[in-house]
């Protein structure tokens, strides 16, 4: 009589599925390039970056976009984190807060009055080095949306960046709501796996 040997579960080779609030092993596992552990990261995240910018702008549209910066950003800032000691969702509304924020004083920018000369110049080489940090990061995003199928890359575009509605997106690709959801959860994986890449 043959017997076979009881093929492992995929919570068992995917710690972090067995211990969801293990942050670490998470991290451990996204650093490594583990797509699920990619998507389940921005997926657990999206709600912290969301709620913060959102508290921040109270602009809807201007949140999600700092909102998948922010989860871009994290992303390519994970191998340089040390997962034993990173709070995740903390560092996440930290980030979130600090994009949210910079969006502000770049609004308000015309109508700041600096006190001293010094000021000035330490205001202007922080403000040059965040924009060649965040150009930079905006290179990777577009090259990473470029990379993706075509279909995943349209409806990542119109939903996130056009805030066209999600239902409206998947009629006009012939699918219903539920499959569009999954096309841009694969879309957002594809680019936070080519961010992590490059990072």
């Amino acid at each position: 009589m043959f017997t076979t040997k009881p093929r492992p579960s995929v919570a068992s080779s995917c710690p972090w599925l067995r211990e969801p609030d293990d942050d670490a092993a998470l991290v451990r596992a996204a650093v490594a390039g583990d797509p699920l552990a990619v998507e389940r990261l921005f997926r657990i995240c999206w709600a912290e970056a969301h709620h913060t910018c959102l508290a921040i702008l109270r602009c809807p549209h201007d949140t999600a976009d700092v909102a998948q910066d922010t989860l871009l950003a994290t992303v390519k800032r994970l191998p340089s984190l040390d997962p034993e000691s990173l709070n995740l969702r903390g560092y996440v509304r930290v980030a979130a807060r600090h994009h949210a924020l910079n969006v502000l004083r770049r609004r308000s920018r015309h109508d700041a009055t600096p006190l001293d000369e010094s000021e000035t110049l330490a205001d202007t080489q922080a403000g040059t080095a965040e924009r060649v940090e965040q150009q930079e990061i905006a290179r990777q995003v577009r090259a990473a949306i470029r990379s993706l199928p075509d279909r995943q890359r349209e409806a990542l575009v119109r939903v996130s960046w056009l805030g066209e509605p999600v239902a409206t997106v998947g009629d006009e690709l012939g699918l219903n709501v539920n499959a569009t959801a999954q096309l841009l959860h694969r879309a957002r994986k594809g680019v936070a796996q080519h961010m992590l890449l490059a990072a």
